[in-house]
């Protein structure tokens, strides 16, 4: 083969080779120009292809057998074709398979003197990342596990008449060892550790709790919990969880841009995350989620926050358990809707929309104590909520929600338990990763109470108005201001205003 043919050659395969080197994916020699999808015989570069293929084993290609010739390319990318084909004719002259001409030699020799900078760059640069990737294979906790979590940093304070609250600096940090043996699966290892206490506003109320504030009080404490999620088949998705096997842990609450699992990185309060009847027990945990089809997914789930006791009226069926069925649609990806039951029991003091606790996370203390009737009664309850979420475009988008709790009393009476949201998300607002949310709606209200002789108690309702912007100060950092307002605490609008106000800041790694 005369030199030009060789240089033609060598130009034509260049654009293929630079390529791969500028987006790093992965080429495959070929055998025969006609393995290439993207090449005919009429092209002008076919027979030289050819002869690199045939006589010097230089010819390269992606994965999915394309050649994508028409490239622009730098001069270090030039100079990476010449280094790949150099080597291989270089390969063929110690093993002595071929001969190359004189002109061939004097070829090389040139383009190596023309491009001997860029090439001693590039294996410095080589050089370095087979350092840099060394350390780091050898400083990795795992080949299979990666290490997530969250760091939140909140100040708060609250005002209004009878507020029994000063302003406060509280933390929580959470960090997940999430381990794949299959690829497919997922091992959480879930460790929680803070000092978010909750607030004394007036009535002992839940309304505006803070999401770094579910389970968050452990005295700076270690919490662990577990997690092992694995599919079945395609469409049949398995989850187990040791403990704190939380309902919207498994479960679509078709709140996307609000709900973070209490994760402080979008809205601000626990009532803004999802609908409270998600919040209606938790525990040791076994969870189903079937595909039926592309837009359909049929959930059922059990969870017993007593499962891990194996004492009498305790254990897995015997205590404290909710279970839910759930069909969650979603015809199109702008729109979905959950239609969600839960029935569940709670032990003699027991019932709280507070995640397997008798702690008061979101909704009035008249609704989570049943207006003071649950320390002395067990209680069974069926809940129904309907979820719903909208995408109006890129930048706005809607979601709402109405749950019915209609729990039972034990030898005594019935309860209704009511609350509704409708919240707007503006994603992205001013720049790209920041969020502006505005949720309009009630915390759980008891609405109704069917038990002769009971104590009377207010039937407002609970209005909860929240503010928050997510600014995405970088990457890994977002810090949120948002202010709440409950205009009638514990159900009650004769109770003076209470503003909330927090500043947060979130540490994602």
């Amino acid at each position: 083969m005369a030199a030009s043919v060789w240089g033609l050659a060598l130009t034509a395969n260049l654009p293929l080779i630079s390529t791969a080197v500028a987006q790093n994916e992965p080429m495959e020699e070929m055998n025969s120009v006609s393995e290439l999808a993207d090449v005919r015989p009429s092209d002008w570069a076919y027979s030289a292809l050819q002869g690199l293929a045939d006589r010097y084993g230089c010819l390269l290609a992606y994965p999915d057998g394309t050649y994508k010739g028409n490239q622009a390319l730098t001069r270090y990318q030039f100079a990476a074709g010449v280094d790949a084909c150099l080597n291989a004719i270089q390969t063929q002259i110690a093993s002595a398979v071929s001969e190359i001409s004189s002109q061939d030699l004097q070829q090389m020799q040139r383009l190596q003197e023309e491009f001997a900078a860029e090439l001693a760059t590039m294996r410095a640069r080589v050089d370095g990342l087979e350092v840099r990737t060394a350390e780091l294979e050898g400083q990795q906790f795992s080949a299979t596990t990666k290490l997530v979590g969250t760091a939140i940093f909140s100040v708060t304070d609250a005002w209004g008449d009878g507020t029994d609250m000063e302003p406060s600096f509280q933390e929580r940090v959470r960090l997940l060892f999430n381990s794949s043996f299959t690829g497919n699966d997922l091992l959480i290892s879930f460790i929680q550790v803070g000092n978010s206490d909750l607030f004394n506003l007036p009535g002992e109320t839940g309304e505006g709790t803070l999401t770094s504030q579910v389970l968050g009080d452990t005295d700076n404490e270690v919490a662990l919990a577990m997690a092992y999620v694995f599919p079945l088949s395609e469409q049949l998705k398995v989850s187990l969880v040791t403990n704190t096997g939380v309902l919207s842990f498994f479960t679509p609450t078709v709140n996307p841009y609000f709900d973070d699992l209490d994760d402080g990185t979008t809205s601000i309060s626990t009532f803004a995350q999802h609908n409270p009847i998600y919040r209606l027990g938790a525990g040791a945990a076994l969870a189903l989620n079937y595909k039926v089809s592309d837009s359909l997914t049929l959930t059922g789930g059990y969870s017993a926050s007593e499962g891990p006791t194996p004492e009498p009226g305790k254990g897995l069926f015997n205590g404290n358990y909710a279970a839910i069925g759930q069909l969650t649609w979603k015809p199109a990806e702008p729109f979905a809707i959950g239609l969600t039951y839960i029935n569940s029991y709670f032990g003699t003091g027991d019932f709280a929309y507070g995640f397997g606790t008798d702690l008061s996370y979101v909704g009035t203390d008249v609704a989570n104590t049943l207006n003071g009737l649950r320390d002395n009664f067990p209680v069974v309850a069926n809940s129904y909520g309907v979820q719903t979420a909208l995408a109006l475009n890129p930048k706005v988008a809607l979601s709402g929600w109405v749950g019915l709790t209609k729990a039972r009393l034990i030898g005594l009476g019935d309860a209704d338990i009511w609350t509704y949201a409708v919240g707007l998300a503006l994603p992205d607002l001013g720049k790209q990763g920041n969020l502006g949310g505005l949720i309009v709606g009630s915390a759980p209200t008891l609405r109704g109470l069917d038990v002769p002789g009971s104590p009377s108690f207010n039937h407002d309702w609970a209005y909860h108005v929240e503010g928050f912007y997510k600014y995405q100060a970088t990457d890994h950092i977002s810090v949120t201001p948002g202010l709440i307002w409950l205009p009638a605490p514990n159900q009650d609008q004769d109770n003076p205003d209470v503003f909330m106000g927090t500043l947060r800041t979130t540490l994602s790694f």
